[in-house]
């Protein structure tokens, strides 16, 4: 069975400035802890030199968004179960 832990914030910021610095997945897996689940996550376009002219549907990963979705769902689920 496969164990899942939830990143801190101090991991979701590593992810972000990895990202921005152009490290693949495998690396930013292997930072943070070697996650098969890291290592095929969807492509971003943070560190994409591309970026101000592709037509493409354009995703970027934000540490502090990605906390307060955590923290949201966590409060949500907190209170289901009271």
């Amino acid at each position: 069975m496969t164990k899942y832990t939830r990143l801190i914030e101090e991991k979701r910021e590593t992810i972000q400035y990895m990202i921005t610095a152009g490290f693949n997945f495998t690396q930013i897996a292997k930072a943070i802890y070697d996650c098969e689940k890291l290592q095929k996550a969807p492509r971003v376009c943070n560190p994409c030199d591309k970026k101000s002219f592709c037509n493409k549907h354009k995703l970027y990963y934000n540490s502090k968004i990605a906390q307060a979705k955590y923290e949201e769902i966590k409060k949500k689920l907190a209170k289901e179960l009271i």
